[in-house]
């Protein structure tokens, strides 16, 4: 989520570029109206450092409901029918050395759809600017400055709830950005960044004036915890070899592994885990009923492509054991992430878990930086397989069948593009020949047409009716 850094405007909506369809702000002034009053100065490159007037007063609706980070330890109140995105970090076109550590962008119910958006951004569609998000950065101040040049104004000497604060304002002729910078008291080297997009442009502030009435009270809601020591570096992650498995991968150096398990937990652990399993299956035997927890329920599922192979994403949620004699439903012990993968290895159809839980949703998300390191860590170490074998296991999982009965029949061929000429809605598509198998196979009295890549990671299965991808 990413190639945009170089340019200012996309460094401050970096998010809009990851979800939306550009980071090109709406055109307009600086706003009279603002959470905090400044006197208003003409662009300049040097900044102009002003007291503040007025302290911004708490004054926050008891319904509004919290925001937790238990990573870099702090929390916030925000409203009740809002909703928060938790952006992905990394990737290709940022810097092993970027100083934004986590985004989370706020924004009302209204606006989640377009934000909650998947796929390529839709032309057509209106522009859509989360009201606020909130950044960590970790590094030195020339690190922050990297993302965030010297501001226009800077007003000093605010502290809220017992941490110090600044807000820096953009004076540029088109792009006014308010940020409201939280130095973190047992860490001078993270700051937490609310990153106001909305007070300083007048055409979105005389639009949106509830949005500023909820970031003025936001900002006097958050608040360091102490609960989890800060992290004022990048975690450093090891290789760990699992050779049961054949694979490879990297785990943060600092969590203690959950023996015998192949899982792992932060110190200080509040429910925290992230980890892997594995187990060979025997045909009818479905993967998700030999792996997911046992009295959970599923949330969402989607296919997920892989450089490596194809599986299928599973939310759940897990329920404690319910107690003897009671007929109330059990509380949710913890949410989950999974991804289930199904290879042929060794004459097996063997089934691979991946998997992130929490307490939470919140913490949830808090973990899934850790987990995507970890899926991209992957690395194979048993031998490749002769393509075929891999297609027939993939075809077998896709339709819950024995690989060693399907009556498969392929040729090898060339597709009009890397998607096998049947891409996904939205999916792009480099338009190159692509050298696969194509051909069908027979299960009962079912047809299907069999499409797959020649290293046979990609396969798709269509019948009359449907596509499998």
């Amino acid at each position: 989520m990413k190639t945009r850094f170089t340019v200012y405007l996309c460094s401050v909506l970096m998010v809009l570029a990851l979800t939306l369809s550009g980071c090109n702000p709406a055109p307009g002034d600086a706003a009279t109206a603002s959470p905090v009053t400044a006197t208003e100065v003409p662009p300049t490159t040097e900044p102009i450092l002003v007291e503040p007037e007025e302290t911004p007063e708490p004054g926050v609706p008891a319904d509004w409901q919290p925001y937790f980070d238990n990573v870099y330890g702090f929390r916030l109140a925000y409203p009740t029918d809002w909703q928060y995105k938790v952006m992905e970090m990394g990737g290709p076109g940022m810097p092993d050395d970027w100083p934004v550590k986590a985004i989370v962008s706020f924004f009302p119910t209204a606006m989640a759809e377009v934000m909650n958006h998947q796929g390529p951004p839709d032309p057509n569609a209106p522009p859509a600017v989360p009201p606020f998000n909130v950044e960590v950065f970790a590094g030195p101040m020339e690190q922050f400055r990297r993302a965030y040049p010297e501001p226009g104004q800077i007003e000093e000497g605010m502290v809220i709830n017992g941490a110090s604060m600044v807000v820096e304002r953009d004076t540029y002729e088109d792009f006014n950005t308010v940020r409201y910078v939280y130095s973190h008291p047992a860490d001078p080297q993270v700051r937490v960044v609310l990153v106001d997009v909305i007070s300083g442009f007048k055409d979105r502030a005389a639009a949106n004036p509830e949005y500023i009435e909820v970031i003025r009270r936001v900002i006097t809601t958050l608040e360091f915890t102490g609960e989890t020591p800060p992290i004022g570096d990048p975690l450093a992650y090891g290789p760990v070899t699992i050779a049961a498995a054949g694979m490879t991968l990297e785990v943060p150096e600092s969590w203690e592994q959950r023996a015998p398990e192949w899982a792992w937990e932060p110190t200080g652990n509040q429910g925290q885990r992230i980890g892997m399993n594995w187990v060979d299956l025997q045909a009818p035997q479905e993967p998700e009923a030999a792996l997911l927890p046992n009295h959970s329920q599923i949330l969402d599922s989607e296919e997920v492509d892989l450089t490596w192979g194809q599986g299928r994403s599973f939310m759940l949620e897990v329920y404690a054991p319910a107690a003897q004699g009671e007929d109330t439903q059990s509380p949710v012990a913890s949410v989950e992430q999974h991804l289930i993968v199904v290879m042929g290895q060794n004459g097996e159809r063997r089934a691979y878990d991946f998997y992130a839980s929490a307490k939470s949703t919140e913490q949830l998300d808090i973990m899934m930086p850790v987990y995507h390191h970890l899926m991209g860590s992957i690395a194979w170490d048993v031998a490749q397989e002769n393509p075929l074998d891999v297609i027939r296991f993939a075809v077998a999982a896709k339709l819950n069948a024995d690989p060693n009965t399907l009556d498969l029949i392929l040729q090898a061929t060339e597709f009009a593009d890397a998607c096998l000429s049947m891409p996904a809605e939205g999916e792009l598509c480099a338009q190159v020949l692509t050298p696969g198998y194509g051909g069908q196979v027979k299960v009962g009295e079912k047809v299907y047409e069999v499409r797959a890549s020649q290293d046979g990671q990609r396969v798709i299965l269509c019948d009359e009716s449907e596509c499998m991808k």
